[in-house]
């Protein structure tokens, strides 16, 4: 099922109450897609197990560093390059895999189109340094796909934990089951709650968690 985060919002309001009050709060969420491309998937790495600004800040960097992004140019500019801007050891190494694995025809972006969603997860996560969180948020928002849930993700633990008033932050395992209810939704409950966790929650810390945007 595609994402149509207006028409599942309603589903999801329809049947949670906690999603009827937040959309009543805040509103629906902007669409934001990404082209599925190599340079969303350095992005992705970039967004891994740091804040939102850090990883902007090494974001920027890069495209400073690197107007064409493509497997040669990246490839070229080499691990000590990645480096200089911020790429930390394990993502230098991995960005320079993926690029490898373009450039040898390894790996096929276009292939996971046809994919279903467990294939283009196993598929995504051959790659080194990409797990469940980093594939599923290429799931998301590159391809649309209506029912990925990211139980990694940070911020949606602290969202869910905000939202549903718990005493704990949930672990993946628990946010899974908890999600079992929104399926076949949950790419869009992760969308809101994203939404909610930018506007509401956030504000009461200081320091931004981690994500991708």
């Amino acid at each position: 099922m595609k994402l149509d985060i207006a028409r599942d919002a309603q589903k999801l309001a329809t049947s949670d109450p906690y999603f009827s009050e937040l959309i009543l709060k805040i509103g629906l969420p902007r669409e934001r897609n990404r082209e599925p491309t190599l340079a969303t998937l350095i992005h992705i790495i970039v967004s891994q197990q740091i804040s939102l600004t850090a990883a902007d800040s090494i974001w920027g960097k890069f495209n400073s560093e690197i107007s064409d992004i493509t497997p040669n140019n990246i490839i070229n500019l080499g691990q000590q390059g990645l480096r200089k801007i911020g790429f930390t050891r394990s993502k230098s190494i991995a960005t320079l895999n993926l690029c490898q694995q373009m450039q040898d025809k390894t790996f096929d972006i276009n292939a996971i189109f046809s994919m279903d969603d467990d294939n283009a997860k196993k598929y995504i996560m051959r790659l080194r340094g990409f797990g469940e969180w980093s594939a599923s948020i290429f799931l998301i928002f590159c391809l649309g796909r209506g029912d990925i849930w990211p139980s990694g993700d940070v911020a949606l633990q602290e969202a869910t934990r905000s939202l549903k008033k718990l005493s704990y932050r949930p672990t993946p395992k628990q946010m899974d089951d908890i999600s079992l209810a929104w399926q076949p939704w949950r790419s869009t409950a992760a969308h809101l709650l994203w939404h909610y966790y930018a506007e509401v929650v956030r504000n009461k810390k200081i320091k931004k968690l981690e994500g991708f945007q």
